[in-house]
């Protein structure tokens, strides 16, 4: 049996060769640092997002940033839209960390049936209540994709990291 010495040695190395090889997380990479507002406009205005569902596995969403800071964000169901949700967005800089968030102002939203979802009306912390909602700080994950972008972000309601591949429309 390997003594803790050993273990914490070898992991050591292990990791060191991680990051010479250029094998690390991207937490621990410079891909890591929140997006600021002009990255972020960058990565977003003009484009498609899609994201999965937290609740469903035969749900996703596509979600489209308009260049007139509307957008439009179809609720897909087993391959088909089943409903409709839109506003606008607006992307500000954080007042103190000044990275760029996304400010949402919804005009009409599409229920969604699951408790835990901020887009259903009995949740706690529930879009309905307010119709905005805030998004970010935002993570560049992965830009190398030939014809897609990872963001890793926060939700201001639900408070769940989550992930959106972005797409130019």
């Amino acid at each position: 049996m390997l003594s803790v010495k050993k273990l914490l040695l070898y992991s050591g190395i292990i990791i060191i060769v991680a990051m010479l090889c250029g094998i690390t997380s991207h937490f621990g990479s410079d891909r890591a640092r929140y997006l600021s507002k002009s990255e972020l406009t960058r990565e977003i205005v003009g484009k498609t997002g899609i994201h999965n569902s937290l609740d469903s596995s035969n749900r996703s969403y596509n979600i489209k940033y308009n260049e007139d800071s509307s957008f439009k964000m179809d609720t897909i169901q087993n391959g088909g839209v089943i409903g409709i949700t839109t506003g606008e967005y607006k992307i500000v800089t954080h007042p103190i960390h000044h990275y760029g968030m996304i400010d949402v102002t919804y005009e009409n939203v599409f229920e969604s049936p699951h408790i835990k979802s901020t887009f259903n009306m009995n949740h706690p912390n529930s879009v309905f209540k307010t119709m905005k909602n805030e998004l970010g700080p935002f993570k560049l994950i992965i830009n190398d994709n030939r014809s897609a972008h990872i963001l890793d972000y926060k939700c201001g309601f639900g408070l769940q990291h989550k992930f959106i591949t972005m797409y130019d429309s």
